[in-house]
Formats: structure tokens, sequence, C-alpha cells
């Protein structure tokens, strides 16, 4: 992310930020372009919510293994790596539980049929 971010760009973020967190009840975690150790995936709140969503610690390092292999497979453009991670996040990290048996893990309530509405998170300046 540009350190100098022009007021029209700053002005439409805030905008995003505001339609995330009111509208849409995703939790803003902050600008984390500043932050050491800055990655495009938090793994340790993916791992909370998804021990949370009764995921066992097996299946939440296959999913997390899948997601990061996706995400910084080198050679790729953002663009490219984007449209990998997008549809396991959409449609969930198909994981094999037993052989033969392959179950999807979603991340963030995405495909979830339950109906109730899953805690979601949300960060800015993050790379993917």
């Amino acid at each position: 992310m540009s350190e100098r971010i022009d007021k029209p760009e700053r002005a439409t973020q805030n905008r995003v930020v505001e339609l995330f967190t009111r509208q849409l009840g995703y939790r803003y975690l902050g600008d984390w372009s500043g932050r050491e150790g800055t990655h495009c995936i938090d793994e340790g709140l993916l791992t909370a919510f998804l021990a949370r969503s009764g995921y066992s610690s097996a299946h939440i390092s296959a999913t997390l293994h899948r997601l990061r292999t996706e995400a910084l497979r080198h050679g790729r453009t953002l663009y490219a790596a984007n449209q990998a991670v997008y549809p396991l996040l959409r449609y969930g990290v198909p994981v094999k539980v037993a052989a033969g048996q392959v179950k999807r893990f979603w991340m963030a309530g995405a495909g979830s049929s339950c109906g109730t509405r899953c805690q979601r998170y949300w960060t800015s300046g993050s790379p993917c």
C-alpha cells in the first residue's frame, strides 16, 4: 500500500470500511500495512474461527495448507493469486477426511446452511 494516499482514495476506503462494518457485520482489524510480520492470511484468527466452528486440528491444518499454497505460489501475479484464492473462500476448501471422502471446509461462514450469522474477518492493507 502506498505511504501517501490521496484524499479521494482515502474517502473511498473509509466508505468501504463503513459498508463492511456497519451494514455487512464484518469486524475491522485496522490497516495492517505498517504491521510487523504482516501477511495476507492471519492464520491465528482463521485457526481460532475454524476451531470454534467445530473443525478438528488435522482438518484445520489441511485447510490452511491449501489456502497458503494457493495464496503464496511463486511466479503468480497478485491477480492470479486472488483468482486462485477466491473459490476457496467462496466455495470452501475441499479436504480429504477419509479414503475416498472429501469434505468442504468453509471459512467465515460461507456456504453455511445453518442460517446463523457467522463472525467474519476483514482487513485492509493485506495483499490478498
